[in-house]
Formats: C-alpha cells, structure tokens, sequence
C-alpha cells in the first residue's frame, strides 16, 4: 500500500483497540467519514464510551467491551478486520 493511499480503499472492515480514549475516538470520528465498517474495542480503563456515543445508532459502528489482550476474543472480532490502534496514532 503507498503512502499517501488511505486505509479504507484496501479495507472495509477496521478494528480500533482502545477506540474510546481521546486519540481513539477521534481515529472512530475520521474512519466512520470514510464508510468504513468498524469495531470499537475497549475495557473502557481510561476510555469514556461518551467518547463515540455520537455513533451508537450507525449501523457501520459496533462496540465490544473487551481488553485487547484478551488473543481469543482479539482474533475473534478481528478476524476480516484492519488492526488499528491508539499506540499506531502516536508514531
């Protein structure tokens, strides 16, 4: 993939791990623009679910509340999903 070439023209489906944080839910706000297909995964630790309650109701947008190193449940909802994470956005 170049790098100038965003995430969802390869992918529909993008998981976000730790989607209700402050960077989360900002990578939530910018995907769902993009119809991608999303899941939130969070254990909502420091997460606020407030953070993505603006898409509660799109039916692109589900929520799991689970911590991401739970490798059973991980490769679960991630199966046809693009890993994203709050740890990627920081570079």
């Amino acid at each position: 993939m170049q790098a100038n070439q965003p995430l969802t023209r390869k992918y529909s489906r993008v998981l976000v791990a730790g989607g209700t944080g402050f960077i989360g839910s900002h990578i939530v706000d910018k995907l769902l623009k993009t119809d991608a297909k999303m899941t939130v995964l969070d254990i909502l630790f420091t997460g606020r679910r407030e953070n993505i309650k603006q898409h509660k109701q799109n039916r692109n947008s589900s929520f799991v509340k689970r911590d991401v190193r739970n490798l059973k449940l991980a490769k679960k909802t991630g199966k046809e999903s693009t890993p994203s994470s709050t740890e990627s956005a920081k570079g």
